[in-house]
């Protein structure tokens, strides 16, 4: 039973690895098949325009592989009469068509920006402006709407993708630099307990040393050196709690404290 749960996770976390990775030839291989079923399965087509079908829909399936990489390819790829035939005219894949013009427009918006992304807008509005004019109803308010949402929802989908997808990196990012922020502190307060530790230990032998040397012939200045023993300890000891401490911080306050300046004068000689 304990083991479930992780199994679960790791299958969870492969699935995803496998959309990352591959999803883009993936979707584009689902769309071909159902474009290609739906061909095979129309008797009432000739030959020559399942053929037709056959090619666009291959070549549609290899720009929308790569979809990622060269976002406007398979949008601008609709704009070509042979292929514009086909997803405009009845050969028995409007529906594999259509959702094909979906996903190109969506690419478009989700990952393109700056002037590419006004690029991909105008495409977009010039093959809902084609589809428009190319109703059999012709152009009527209801036909305008209908396209308009047609091909602005996904446009306008992919582009609240692409900001919550920069939004995530940016906070990756601020998150990434947090930590290398606390690695870094942590270093800085590590070499400081080092030296502290050193410096202690030195002071403590050199005075040990010299106080055995002069407690039989100078027991006054024997007890100044056991003195300055214990009070070099003493020291050691407290800056080594305070250390310590802010090595037990939370990484979050740790990230987040400020840096000693002049104006934490008063607080610093406290602390000391």
């Amino acid at each position: 039973m304990a083991g479930r749960p992780k199994t679960s996770t790791v299958r969870a976390m492969s699935a995803r690895e496998l959309v990352r990775r591959h999803g883009d030839p993936l979707l584009a291989f689902a769309l071909v098949g159902l474009g290609l079923a739906q061909v095979a399965g129309n008797d009432g087509v000739r030959s020559e325009e399942k053929l037709a079908s056959v090619a666009a829909l291959a070549v549609m399936g290899a720009a929308l592989a790569g979809r990622s990489r060269y976002p406007l390819l398979p949008l601008a790829l609709l704009t070509l009469t042979p292929i514009t035939e086909r997803w405009m005219g009845d050969a028995g894949d409007a529906e594999a068509f259509g959702l094909i013009v979906l996903v190109s427009v969506y690419t478009a918006a989700a990952h393109t920006s700056g002037a590419r992304m006004w690029v991909g807008g105008a495409i977009t509005f010039a093959l809902a402006w084609i589809a428009l004019i190319t109703d059999p109803d012709g152009v009527y308010l209801g036909g305008m709407l209908f396209f308009g949402m047609l091909f602005g929802t996904p446009w306008v989908i992919g582009r609240a993708i692409r900001h919550r997808r920069l939004r995530e990196e940016k906070l990756e990012r601020e998150k990434a630099e947090a930590e290398a922020a606390i690695a870094e502190e942590r270093t800085r307060i590590a070499r400081e307990l080092h030296d502290v530790v050193a410096h202690a230990i030195s002071v403590i032998v050199l005075q040990a040393r010299g106080g055995r040397r002069l407690l039989a012939t100078d027991p006054a200045e024997a007890r100044q050196a056991l003195d300055a023993i214990e009070r070099t300890a003493s020291q050691a000891l407290a800056e080594m709690r305070r250390l310590l401490g802010l090595l037990r911080e939370s990484d979050a306050e740790l990230a987040l404290a400020p840096q000693p300046t002049l104006a934490r004068l008063d607080d610093l000689v406290g602390q000391v």
